[in-house]
């Protein structure tokens, strides 16, 4: 599934996915699309020691009951404007955890399962550079 992330810390990165995009309003939550499978290409190209930081606490989070990792997330969340000398490391573990599941969510990818529409499909995003009749020759 992943080079450099084990089953627990894939399971515990799509149950954190789903607690951040829940799906509704006809997109999908976040483990059904399997874009989890992806997290390799984000990943490769973060430093070593942030990548061995991130499985050490997705190995950590991925024993949490659903209830405390929901409340740890919003903990995090609320450090943004925090001071103080956790403030920062807990600033850095919630945007780390937003940009790898927004990130591999919104890359439009899905796993090999998956059957549903794609996310930019659900959202009706169509991004395209279109030129004017005029220009075209």
């Amino acid at each position: 599934m992943s080079a450099l992330l084990g089953a627990r810390q894939i399971t515990a990165l799509q149950r954190i996915g789903d607690i951040m995009i829940p799906g509704g309003d006809g997109l999908p939550r976040y483990s059904e699309t399997g874009c989890a499978v992806h997290v390799d290409a984000i990943l490769e190209v973060t430093p070593a020691e942030d990548v061995a930081g991130l499985k050490i606490l997705l190995a950590l989070l991925s024993v949490f009951p659903d209830g405390l990792l929901v409340w740890f997330l919003r903990f995090v969340g609320k450090a943004r404007g925090g001071t103080g000398p956790l403030a920062g490391g807990l600033r850095n573990i919630d945007i780390g955890l937003k940009g790898l599941v927004m990130s591999s969510y919104y890359s439009n990818r899905t796993g090999p399962g998956y059957r549903g529409p794609l996310v930019y499909e659900a959202m009706d995003f169509d991004l395209r550079v279109v030129k004017p009749e005029s220009d075209r020759a």
